[in-house]
């Protein structure tokens, strides 16, 4: 588990959408596949959120949680990337491409740009 004071946040004191990214990547190796609910419970596992934070919910008509949320974005990016697979519809597996740069990456160092970056260099 992290000390989720030490990932990006935002001004109220909770984690950015991005600064789940390393996490994200870090535990998808731990299983060959896995369901969207799965990676995204364990992944905020992982972060050792507060309770607080992990009940906050968006005052908007969905009200959904706003961990689980940020955590599905980053999911999003993390496909996108071409570091998770997504076969189908919220089903992820981690891609050799996504081992290998949790591999030689501090979890809490994998941001937005350097995922961008992935795209574009063959890892």
């Amino acid at each position: 588990m992290i000390d989720y004071t030490t990932l990006k946040h935002q001004a109220d004191g909770t984690p950015t959408w991005d600064a789940f990214l390393g996490i994200i990547l870090k535990v998808s190796v731990e299983r060959q596949n896995w369901q969207s609910s799965e990676l995204i419970q364990r992944t905020l596992e992982e972060a050792n959120l507060p309770q607080s934070m992990l009940q906050m919910r968006y005052p908007q008509k969905s009200h959904d949680l706003v961990m689980r949320n940020r955590v599905s974005f980053a999911l999003s990016d993390l496909a996108i990337s071409g570091l998770l697979d997504r076969p189908k519809r919220g089903l992820y597996l981690p891609t050799s491409r996504g081992q290998e740069l949790i591999r030689n990456t501090n979890k809490k160092k994998v941001t937005k740009r350097k995922i961008d970056r992935s795209k574009k260099i063959k890892i």
